[in-house]
């Protein structure tokens, strides 16, 4: 499944909405999962990906938007609502990593699966990565 695809099952956005979005950033919109690192390694572990996956997407996304500080923050905290349902200590860590690594002005890599390989990838899960670096706005 594309990064686009899981973008449409996970928010519900339609095709047109994604190519107005995309077409007002400088590049497309990908995913890493969750963080790509907590994936990878449940992946390794479990042989399948976090039951909480579909949420790491649909905060990528707003991660991707970009904007003031106070849209980072509520992306985090939904992201922490959605996960502590099912899995409060989890939550609690995915909470804690999002907002260390996700502030746009530290450049902490990313581990990501594409075409079916694992890669190190930077910058590219960062605030507002929907925007060349280091613009967030």
């Amino acid at each position: 499944m594309t990064d686009r695809e899981r973008l449409k099952q996970e928010t519900g956005l339609t095709d047109e909405v994604i190519d107005q979005l995309t077409s007002t950033r400088d590049y497309p919109f990908i995913t890493d999962g969750c963080s790509g690192f907590m994936s990878f390694l449940w992946n390794v572990f479990t042989k399948k990906a976090p039951p909480w996956e579909g949420f790491c997407v649909a905060h990528d996304f707003a991660y991707w938007q970009g904007g003031d500080n106070s849209l980072r923050l509520e992306a985090d905290a939904e992201l922490m609502r959605k996960v502590s349902k099912e899995h409060p200590y989890w939550a609690v860590l995915i909470f804690i990593g999002v907002r260390l690594g996700g502030m746009w002005w530290l450049p902490f890599p990313s581990i990501r699966k594409v075409d079916g390989k694992w890669i190190w990838a930077w910058n590219t899960v960062r605030w507002g990565y929907g925007y060349k670096y280091p613009r967030y706005k």
